[in-house]
Protein backbone atom coordinates (compact mmCIF):
# COMPACT_ATOMS: atom_id res chain seq x y z
CA UNK A 1 0.00 0.00 0.00
CA UNK A 2 2.81 2.58 0.97
CA UNK A 3 4.77 1.74 -2.27
CA UNK A 4 1.61 2.76 -4.57
CA UNK A 5 0.91 5.54 -1.87
CA UNK A 6 4.36 7.04 -2.55
CA UNK A 7 4.60 6.15 -6.40
CA UNK A 8 1.72 8.33 -7.22
CA UNK A 9 3.68 11.44 -8.54
CA UNK A 10 5.77 9.26 -10.46
CA UNK A 11 2.96 7.43 -11.97
CA UNK A 12 1.17 11.24 -13.15
CA UNK A 13 4.98 11.94 -14.15
CA UNK A 14 5.41 14.79 -11.62
CA UNK A 15 9.20 14.50 -10.53
CA UNK A 16 9.92 15.60 -6.73
CA UNK A 17 12.10 14.35 -3.84
CA UNK A 18 11.96 10.54 -2.38
CA UNK A 19 9.61 10.42 0.19
CA UNK A 20 9.73 7.87 2.97
CA UNK A 21 6.71 5.90 4.55
CA UNK A 22 4.24 7.64 7.08
CA UNK A 23 6.31 10.76 6.95
CA UNK A 24 6.83 11.33 3.31
CA UNK A 25 9.11 14.81 2.78
CA UNK A 26 7.74 16.48 5.76
CA UNK A 27 10.49 16.40 7.97
CA UNK A 28 12.77 17.25 5.16
CA UNK A 29 10.39 20.19 4.50
CA UNK A 30 10.16 21.30 8.48
CA UNK A 31 13.76 20.83 9.32
CA UNK A 32 15.27 22.56 6.13
CA UNK A 33 16.62 26.09 7.27
CA UNK A 34 15.94 27.61 3.48
CA UNK A 35 13.04 26.30 1.24
CA UNK A 36 12.92 24.35 -1.44
CA UNK A 37 13.38 26.04 -4.94
CA UNK A 38 13.11 23.19 -7.56
CA UNK A 39 10.86 21.21 -5.31
CA UNK A 40 7.42 19.96 -7.39
CA UNK A 41 5.54 17.53 -5.53
CA UNK A 42 5.81 16.05 -2.19
CA UNK A 43 4.13 14.11 0.39
CA UNK A 44 3.10 14.51 3.53
CA UNK A 45 2.31 11.23 5.76
CA UNK A 46 1.89 9.82 2.56
CA UNK A 47 -1.09 12.40 1.15
CA UNK A 48 0.53 13.45 -1.91
CA UNK A 49 0.83 17.45 -2.17
CA UNK A 50 1.45 19.62 -5.01
CA UNK A 51 4.02 22.51 -5.28
CA UNK A 52 3.31 25.00 -8.19
CA UNK A 53 5.53 27.39 -9.39
CA UNK A 54 4.25 28.60 -12.44
CA UNK A 55 2.72 31.93 -12.58
CA UNK A 56 0.10 30.91 -15.02
CA UNK A 57 -0.91 28.36 -12.88
CA UNK A 58 -0.69 30.12 -9.41
CA UNK A 59 -2.98 32.45 -11.17
CA UNK A 60 -5.48 29.65 -11.68
CA UNK A 61 -5.23 28.25 -8.06
CA UNK A 62 -5.31 31.73 -5.77
CA UNK A 63 -7.75 33.69 -8.83
CA UNK A 64 -9.38 32.17 -11.66
CA UNK A 65 -10.58 28.75 -10.18
CA UNK A 66 -10.51 30.09 -6.05
CA UNK A 67 -13.87 27.78 -6.49
CA UNK A 68 -12.05 24.72 -6.31
CA UNK A 69 -9.16 26.06 -4.21
CA UNK A 70 -10.90 27.55 -2.02
CA UNK A 71 -10.10 25.85 1.42
CA UNK A 72 -6.50 25.31 3.23
CA UNK A 73 -5.32 22.20 4.56
CA UNK A 74 -7.26 21.81 8.01
CA UNK A 75 -4.59 21.21 11.28
CA UNK A 76 -3.93 17.47 11.35
CA UNK A 77 -6.61 15.99 13.83
CA UNK A 78 -7.13 19.63 15.25
CA UNK A 79 -10.91 19.91 13.72
CA UNK A 80 -12.10 21.45 17.33
CA UNK A 81 -9.04 23.47 17.97
CA UNK A 82 -8.16 27.34 18.19
CA UNK A 83 -6.31 26.99 14.64
CA UNK A 84 -9.22 25.05 12.86
CA UNK A 85 -11.15 28.59 13.70
CA UNK A 86 -8.61 31.07 12.46
CA UNK A 87 -9.17 32.60 8.93
CA UNK A 88 -5.64 31.19 7.72
CA UNK A 89 -7.22 27.73 8.64
CA UNK A 90 -11.32 27.73 8.71
CA UNK A 91 -13.20 25.89 6.37
CA UNK A 92 -14.37 27.89 3.57
CA UNK A 93 -17.93 28.52 5.02
CA UNK A 94 -17.07 29.70 8.39
CA UNK A 95 -13.87 31.66 6.62
CA UNK A 96 -16.54 33.09 4.19
CA UNK A 97 -19.20 34.47 7.75
CA UNK A 98 -15.90 35.50 10.14
CA UNK A 99 -13.93 37.27 6.96
CA UNK A 100 -17.37 39.87 6.52
CA UNK A 101 -17.04 40.76 9.83
CA UNK A 102 -13.60 40.95 10.76
CA UNK A 103 -13.15 42.93 6.80
CA UNK A 104 -14.51 46.09 8.18
CA UNK A 105 -11.78 46.30 10.88
CA UNK A 106 -9.15 47.51 8.15
CA UNK A 107 -10.78 50.02 5.61
CA UNK A 108 -8.74 52.93 4.96
CA UNK A 109 -11.07 54.87 7.39
CA UNK A 110 -10.36 52.94 10.34
CA UNK A 111 -6.54 52.71 9.68
CA UNK A 112 -6.45 56.74 9.92
CA UNK A 113 -8.19 56.28 12.76
CA UNK A 114 -5.71 54.29 14.21
CA UNK A 115 -2.85 56.00 12.96
CA UNK A 116 -2.43 58.37 16.20
CA UNK A 117 -1.89 54.96 18.63
CA UNK A 118 0.64 54.10 16.02
CA UNK A 119 2.28 57.04 15.75
CA UNK A 120 2.30 57.35 19.30
CA UNK A 121 3.99 53.78 19.53
CA UNK A 122 6.93 54.88 17.20
CA UNK A 123 8.15 57.46 19.23
CA UNK A 124 8.14 55.57 22.16
CA UNK A 125 10.67 53.36 19.57
CA UNK A 126 12.44 56.30 19.32
CA UNK A 127 13.09 57.13 22.68
CA UNK A 128 14.36 53.58 23.77
CA UNK A 129 16.60 53.78 20.93
CA UNK A 130 17.96 57.15 22.22
CA UNK A 131 18.09 55.78 25.40
CA UNK A 132 19.43 52.47 24.66
CA UNK A 133 22.44 54.63 23.01
CA UNK A 134 22.77 57.22 25.04
CA UNK A 135 22.91 54.41 28.20
CA UNK A 136 25.16 51.63 26.16
CA UNK A 137 26.30 53.14 22.73
CA UNK A 138 26.29 50.70 19.89
CA UNK A 139 26.15 48.38 18.28
CA UNK A 140 22.20 47.93 19.07
CA UNK A 141 20.25 44.69 18.14
CA UNK A 142 16.98 46.06 16.99
CA UNK A 143 14.71 43.72 17.13
CA UNK A 144 13.83 43.55 20.37
CA UNK A 145 13.11 47.01 20.07
CA UNK A 146 10.99 46.36 16.97
CA UNK A 147 9.32 43.20 18.87
CA UNK A 148 8.38 45.75 21.96
CA UNK A 149 7.12 48.88 19.03
CA UNK A 150 4.77 45.91 17.45
CA UNK A 151 3.41 44.68 20.60
CA UNK A 152 2.80 47.69 21.80
CA UNK A 153 1.11 48.66 18.42
CA UNK A 154 -0.87 45.34 18.39
CA UNK A 155 -2.06 45.82 22.17
CA UNK A 156 -3.70 49.17 21.55
CA UNK A 157 -5.02 48.43 18.20
CA UNK A 158 -6.59 44.98 19.14
CA UNK A 159 -7.90 45.62 22.67
CA UNK A 160 -7.12 49.53 23.35
CA UNK A 161 -4.27 47.91 25.59
CA UNK A 162 -1.39 49.96 27.20
CA UNK A 163 1.04 46.69 27.15
CA UNK A 164 3.84 48.56 28.37
CA UNK A 165 2.44 50.32 30.76
CA UNK A 166 1.18 46.82 32.46
CA UNK A 167 4.60 44.98 33.78
CA UNK A 168 2.06 41.84 34.79
CA UNK A 169 0.15 42.10 31.56
CA UNK A 170 0.81 38.76 29.68
CA UNK A 171 1.65 40.27 26.31
CA UNK A 172 4.13 42.17 28.15
CA UNK A 173 5.80 39.27 30.43
CA UNK A 174 5.68 36.23 28.24
CA UNK A 175 5.73 37.66 23.98
CA UNK A 176 8.17 35.67 22.70
CA UNK A 177 6.56 32.24 24.20
CA UNK A 178 3.22 33.26 23.81
CA UNK A 179 3.65 33.77 19.96
CA UNK A 180 5.94 30.59 19.49
CA UNK A 181 3.32 28.85 20.58
CA UNK A 182 1.20 28.50 17.96
CA UNK A 183 4.27 27.70 15.89
CA UNK A 184 5.57 25.14 18.24
CA UNK A 185 1.80 23.55 17.13
CA UNK A 186 1.73 24.01 13.93
CA UNK A 187 5.34 22.14 13.45
CA UNK A 188 3.86 19.15 15.95
CA UNK A 189 0.77 18.51 13.70
CA UNK A 190 2.36 18.87 10.95
CA UNK A 191 5.63 16.02 12.21
CA UNK A 192 3.18 14.13 13.91
CA UNK A 193 0.93 12.08 12.12
CA UNK A 194 -3.10 12.28 12.46
CA UNK A 195 -3.20 9.53 14.88
CA UNK A 196 -0.89 10.96 17.26
CA UNK A 197 -2.07 14.86 17.31
CA UNK A 198 -5.32 13.24 18.22
CA UNK A 199 -3.54 11.55 21.50
CA UNK A 200 -4.71 13.33 24.56
CA UNK A 201 -0.94 14.03 25.11
CA UNK A 202 -1.19 16.45 22.27
CA UNK A 203 -2.96 18.44 24.59
CA UNK A 204 0.22 20.04 25.50
CA UNK A 205 0.80 21.33 22.11
CA UNK A 206 -2.45 23.00 21.88
CA UNK A 207 -2.84 26.63 22.75
CA UNK A 208 -6.33 26.82 23.63
CA UNK A 209 -5.25 27.40 27.14
CA UNK A 210 -3.99 30.62 25.96
CA UNK A 211 -7.25 32.28 25.00
CA UNK A 212 -8.80 31.02 27.86
CA UNK A 213 -6.76 32.98 30.09
CA UNK A 214 -6.19 36.32 28.54
CA UNK A 215 -9.86 37.06 26.51
CA UNK A 216 -12.56 35.07 28.48
CA UNK A 217 -11.24 36.28 31.99
CA UNK A 218 -9.53 39.32 31.04
CA UNK A 219 -11.24 41.05 27.92
CA UNK A 220 -14.51 39.68 27.16
CA UNK A 221 -15.76 39.32 30.33
CA UNK A 222 -14.91 42.87 31.23
CA UNK A 223 -16.08 44.86 28.27
CA UNK A 224 -19.83 43.18 28.34
CA UNK A 225 -20.00 44.69 31.35
CA UNK A 226 -18.92 48.21 31.02
CA UNK A 227 -19.76 50.63 27.89
CA UNK A 228 -17.41 49.18 25.62
CA UNK A 229 -19.19 49.95 22.83
CA UNK A 230 -16.94 53.63 22.74
CA UNK A 231 -13.94 51.12 21.63
CA UNK A 232 -13.30 51.34 18.12
CA UNK A 233 -10.69 48.35 18.11
CA UNK A 234 -10.47 44.76 16.62
CA UNK A 235 -12.06 43.07 19.49
CA UNK A 236 -15.16 45.30 19.39
CA UNK A 237 -15.37 45.14 15.80
CA UNK A 238 -15.53 41.04 16.48
CA UNK A 239 -17.77 41.22 19.44
CA UNK A 240 -20.49 43.41 17.66
CA UNK A 241 -20.42 40.39 15.36
CA UNK A 242 -20.89 38.37 17.56
CA UNK A 243 -24.57 40.08 18.27
CA UNK A 244 -25.80 39.70 14.68
CA UNK A 245 -28.24 37.45 14.68
CA UNK A 246 -31.10 38.64 12.50
CA UNK A 247 -28.39 38.87 8.91
CA UNK A 248 -30.43 41.96 7.75
CA UNK A 249 -27.27 43.97 6.49
CA UNK A 250 -25.41 40.55 5.08
CA UNK A 251 -28.41 38.14 4.55
CA UNK A 252 -26.07 35.59 3.87
CA UNK A 253 -23.70 36.21 7.03
CA UNK A 254 -24.33 34.71 11.05
CA UNK A 255 -22.38 35.75 13.63
CA UNK A 256 -19.69 34.85 15.44
CA UNK A 257 -19.63 32.63 18.16
CA UNK A 258 -16.47 33.26 21.35
CA UNK A 259 -14.72 30.44 20.70
CA UNK A 260 -14.13 32.18 17.12
CA UNK A 261 -13.41 35.38 18.75
CA UNK A 262 -10.95 33.98 20.49
CA UNK A 263 -9.25 32.65 17.53
CA UNK A 264 -9.20 35.92 15.40
CA UNK A 265 -7.90 38.07 18.16
CA UNK A 266 -5.07 34.76 18.87
CA UNK A 267 -4.28 35.03 15.13
CA UNK A 268 -4.28 39.50 14.88
CA UNK A 269 -1.28 38.70 17.19
CA UNK A 270 0.25 35.83 15.86
CA UNK A 271 0.03 37.25 12.18
CA UNK A 272 0.68 40.88 13.37
CA UNK A 273 3.91 40.22 15.70
CA UNK A 274 6.18 38.36 14.08
CA UNK A 275 6.03 38.44 10.85
CA UNK A 276 6.03 42.78 10.90
CA UNK A 277 9.07 42.38 13.53
CA UNK A 278 10.52 40.86 10.61
CA UNK A 279 9.88 42.90 7.69
CA UNK A 280 10.94 46.21 9.85
CA UNK A 281 14.18 44.36 11.13
CA UNK A 282 15.27 42.95 7.84
CA UNK A 283 14.64 46.38 6.10
CA UNK A 284 16.12 48.20 8.60
CA UNK A 285 19.33 45.27 8.72
CA UNK A 286 19.62 45.86 4.53
CA UNK A 287 19.44 49.94 5.01
CA UNK A 288 22.54 49.71 7.28
CA UNK A 289 24.47 47.36 4.15
CA UNK A 290 23.13 49.64 1.92
CA UNK A 291 24.01 53.34 2.90
CA UNK A 292 23.24 54.75 -0.63
CA UNK A 293 19.74 53.40 -0.78
CA UNK A 294 19.26 54.65 2.96
CA UNK A 295 20.28 57.93 2.35
CA UNK A 296 17.57 57.82 -0.78
CA UNK A 297 14.79 56.66 1.91
CA UNK A 298 15.85 59.89 4.56
CA UNK A 299 15.82 62.45 1.51
CA UNK A 300 12.08 61.30 0.48
CA UNK A 301 10.97 60.83 3.72
CA UNK A 302 12.53 64.15 5.24
CA UNK A 303 10.85 65.86 2.26
CA UNK A 304 7.20 65.07 3.79
CA UNK A 305 8.25 64.72 7.56
CA UNK A 306 6.02 66.85 9.48
CA UNK A 307 4.13 66.39 13.25
CA UNK A 308 0.96 65.93 10.98
CA UNK A 309 2.25 63.54 8.57
CA UNK A 310 -0.38 61.02 8.17
CA UNK A 311 -1.62 57.98 6.43
CA UNK A 312 -2.02 59.62 2.88
CA UNK A 313 1.00 61.62 2.97
CA UNK A 314 2.89 58.00 4.03
CA UNK A 315 0.70 56.29 1.52
CA UNK A 316 2.71 58.45 -1.15
CA UNK A 317 5.95 58.15 -0.79
CA UNK A 318 6.92 55.91 -3.99
CA UNK A 319 10.82 55.10 -2.41
CA UNK A 320 9.13 53.99 0.63
CA UNK A 321 6.88 51.76 -0.52
CA UNK A 322 9.58 49.96 -3.27
CA UNK A 323 11.87 49.52 0.05
CA UNK A 324 9.21 47.52 1.87
CA UNK A 325 8.39 46.09 -1.16
CA UNK A 326 11.79 44.62 -1.91
CA UNK A 327 12.07 44.05 1.80
CA UNK A 328 9.08 41.71 1.27
CA UNK A 329 10.00 39.74 -2.05
CA UNK A 330 13.48 38.93 -0.39
CA UNK A 331 12.00 38.36 2.90
CA UNK A 332 8.57 37.22 2.52
CA UNK A 333 6.55 36.79 5.55
CA UNK A 334 5.31 33.23 4.91
CA UNK A 335 7.62 30.50 2.68
CA UNK A 336 4.46 29.33 0.98
CA UNK A 337 0.72 29.69 0.57
CA UNK A 338 -1.23 26.64 0.38
CA UNK A 339 -4.78 25.64 -0.96
CA UNK A 340 -7.00 22.17 -1.14
CA UNK A 341 -9.08 20.92 -4.26
CA UNK A 342 -12.45 20.39 -2.92
CA UNK A 343 -13.06 18.26 -6.52
CA UNK A 344 -10.81 17.18 -9.44
CA UNK A 345 -9.39 20.11 -11.30
CA UNK A 346 -7.07 19.84 -14.16
CA UNK A 347 -4.57 23.21 -14.37
CA UNK A 348 -3.86 24.20 -18.15
CA UNK A 349 -1.19 26.26 -19.53
CA UNK A 350 -1.46 26.39 -23.46
CA UNK A 351 1.92 28.49 -24.35
CA UNK A 352 3.92 25.85 -22.35
CA UNK A 353 2.30 22.69 -23.29
CA UNK A 354 1.09 22.18 -19.04
CA UNK A 355 -1.39 19.99 -18.08
CA UNK A 356 -2.12 18.33 -14.84
CA UNK A 357 -4.73 16.99 -13.17
CA UNK A 358 -5.34 17.22 -9.46
CA UNK A 359 -7.38 14.54 -7.38
CA UNK A 360 -10.03 15.93 -5.41
CA UNK A 361 -8.40 16.13 -1.13
CA UNK A 362 -5.00 17.38 -3.20
CA UNK A 363 -3.16 20.44 -1.23
CA UNK A 364 -1.29 22.33 -3.49
CA UNK A 365 1.20 24.65 -2.12
CA UNK A 366 2.90 28.40 -4.06
CA UNK A 367 6.54 28.26 -2.60
CA UNK A 368 6.57 32.39 -2.50
CA UNK A 369 10.39 31.98 -1.00
CA UNK A 370 11.02 30.32 -3.89
CA UNK A 371 9.29 32.30 -6.81
CA UNK A 372 10.69 35.17 -5.22
CA UNK A 373 14.12 34.17 -5.32
CA UNK A 374 13.69 32.45 -8.57
CA UNK A 375 16.48 34.52 -11.16
CA UNK A 376 13.57 34.10 -14.36
CA UNK A 377 11.97 37.20 -12.06
CA UNK A 378 13.94 38.61 -10.56
CA UNK A 379 17.60 38.96 -11.78
CA UNK A 380 20.17 38.79 -8.93
CA UNK A 381 17.65 37.67 -6.72
CA UNK A 382 19.68 37.87 -3.45
CA UNK A 383 20.62 41.40 -4.13
CA UNK A 384 18.55 44.24 -2.14
CA UNK A 385 17.32 46.40 -5.11
CA UNK A 386 14.37 48.61 -4.13
CA UNK A 387 14.08 50.27 -7.60
CA UNK A 388 12.20 47.05 -8.88
CA UNK A 389 9.79 48.38 -7.21
CA UNK A 390 9.31 52.40 -8.12
CA UNK A 391 6.08 52.98 -10.42
CA UNK A 392 8.03 53.18 -13.11
CA UNK A 393 9.68 49.80 -13.24
CA UNK A 394 6.86 47.41 -11.99
CA UNK A 395 5.73 46.25 -15.63
CA UNK A 396 8.77 44.80 -15.45
CA UNK A 397 7.01 41.94 -12.70
CA UNK A 398 5.35 39.17 -13.73
CA UNK A 399 1.77 38.81 -11.94
CA UNK A 400 1.97 36.17 -9.91
CA UNK A 401 5.06 36.38 -8.90
CA UNK A 402 5.61 38.81 -6.10
CA UNK A 403 2.71 37.03 -3.02
CA UNK A 404 4.09 38.55 -0.08
CA UNK A 405 0.56 38.42 1.31
CA UNK A 406 -0.78 35.68 -0.90
CA UNK A 407 -3.56 36.42 -3.58
CA UNK A 408 -6.97 36.22 -4.29
CA UNK A 409 -10.24 36.30 -1.98
CA UNK A 410 -8.33 34.55 0.73
CA UNK A 411 -4.96 36.85 0.87
CA UNK A 412 -4.08 38.50 4.28
CA UNK A 413 -7.10 40.61 5.53
CA UNK A 414 -4.28 42.51 7.36
CA UNK A 415 -2.27 43.51 4.62
CA UNK A 416 -2.78 47.19 4.90
CA UNK A 417 -2.53 47.44 8.22
CA UNK A 418 1.02 45.63 8.63
CA UNK A 419 2.07 47.81 5.65
CA UNK A 420 1.42 50.65 7.85
CA UNK A 421 2.74 49.59 11.06
CA UNK A 422 6.21 48.60 9.10
CA UNK A 423 6.21 51.55 6.63
CA UNK A 424 5.82 54.16 9.82
CA UNK A 425 8.44 52.34 11.85
CA UNK A 426 11.01 52.57 9.49
CA UNK A 427 9.95 56.46 8.74
CA UNK A 428 10.22 57.16 12.30
CA UNK A 429 13.97 55.37 12.50
CA UNK A 430 15.65 56.66 9.62
CA UNK A 431 14.50 60.12 10.70
CA UNK A 432 16.21 59.94 14.09
CA UNK A 433 18.77 57.69 13.07
CA UNK A 434 21.95 56.93 10.52
CA UNK A 435 22.86 53.13 10.45
CA UNK A 436 25.81 51.80 9.69
CA UNK A 437 27.09 47.86 9.42
CA UNK A 438 29.46 47.14 12.06
CA UNK A 439 32.75 46.04 10.67
CA UNK A 440 33.97 42.53 10.98
CA UNK A 441 30.45 41.22 11.92
CA UNK A 442 29.29 38.88 9.17
CA UNK A 443 26.70 40.48 6.90
CA UNK A 444 24.36 37.60 5.69
CA UNK A 445 21.28 36.36 7.20
CA UNK A 446 21.10 33.27 9.02
CA UNK A 447 17.83 31.66 8.85
CA UNK A 448 16.58 29.56 11.28
CA UNK A 449 14.97 25.65 10.74
CA UNK A 450 11.62 25.84 9.79
CA UNK A 451 9.15 25.92 6.25
CA UNK A 452 6.36 28.31 7.67
CA UNK A 453 7.80 31.54 8.57
CA UNK A 454 10.61 33.57 7.05
CA UNK A 455 12.68 33.66 10.71
CA UNK A 456 16.41 34.81 10.73
CA UNK A 457 19.22 36.24 13.17
CA UNK A 458 20.37 39.47 12.57
CA UNK A 459 23.61 40.84 13.49
CA UNK A 460 23.12 44.09 15.44
CA UNK A 461 23.93 47.50 14.07
CA UNK A 462 25.42 50.67 14.76
CA UNK A 463 23.45 53.72 15.60
CA UNK A 464 24.21 56.97 15.42
CA UNK A 465 21.59 59.87 15.84
CA UNK A 466 20.79 62.65 12.88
Amino acid sequence: KWRRILSYWKRVNIPGPTPVPIYGNVLALSLNPRPYLELKCVYIYGKPSLRVAEPSLVKQILVQKFNLFKNREAPSGAKATLMSKMLIRAPYEDWRRIRAIARPAFTGGKLKRLYPLIDRCCRDLVDRLDSRVAANGSPVALRPFICEYIMSALGQCAFSTKVNTDPTHLFTTEPEGYFSVLLWNALVTNILPACLVDNPLAKWWHSDYLYHRVFTTDLMAGRRCDDADKRHDFLQFLMKGSHRTDGAAHPDVTGITDEEIFAQSFLFFVAGYDPTANTVSHALHELALNPDIQDRLREETAMNWNPDMDCDILCRLPFLDAVVSETLRKYPPLVRVERETVEDVVLTDDTQGLSVKIEKGVVVEVPVYAIHHDPDHYPDPSAFKPDRFLPQNRHNIKPYTYLPFGDGPRNCIGMRFGLLLTKLALVNVIQHFRLYHVIDTDASVKFKRGNYVVQSDISPVDLKRC
